[in-house]
């Protein structure tokens, strides 16, 4: 099923949008779709947190420490953009123990169209 990130000042048509977007691209065999806006997209993909998305792609964490280590990065750094990168629907944090273990949540992420038209 896909999800749907909603950014706060969205109109009722806007979202209609994107769900009906979503929809579409699940009924293309697109699994596990996150839909971030345009107008977020360059704020929440940013170098770092596609680089976080690319190490989860091809491995998996124990620990946001481990992945870290992995991109040579600050903890509490790689923290704070796995919380943006939460919010969105992109990855999440399992319990692994008394670390907590980042997870990759999306197969594949679709900054949504300019324009949708109707008809």
């Amino acid at each position: 099923m896909s999800e749907i990130s909603h950014a706060g000042d969205e109109t009722a048509d806007r979202i209609a949008d994107r769900a009906e977007f979503s929809r579409t691209l699940a009924q293309s065999d697109y699994d596990n779709v996150t839909v971030l806006a345009l107008s977020e997209a360059a704020d929440v993909l940013t170098d770092r947190r596609r680089e976080l998305i690319d190490a989860l792609r091809v491995g998996e964490y124990g620990s946001v420490r481990d992945l870290a280590r992995e991109v040579g990065r600050d903890k509490g750094a790689v923290s704070r953009d796995l919380a943006v990168l939460a919010e969105h629907g992109v990855t999440t944090l399992e319990e692994n123990g008394r670390a907590k273990r980042p997870v990759l949540r999306t197969g594949t992420i679709v900054v949504e169209p300019v324009a949708v038209t109707h008809g």
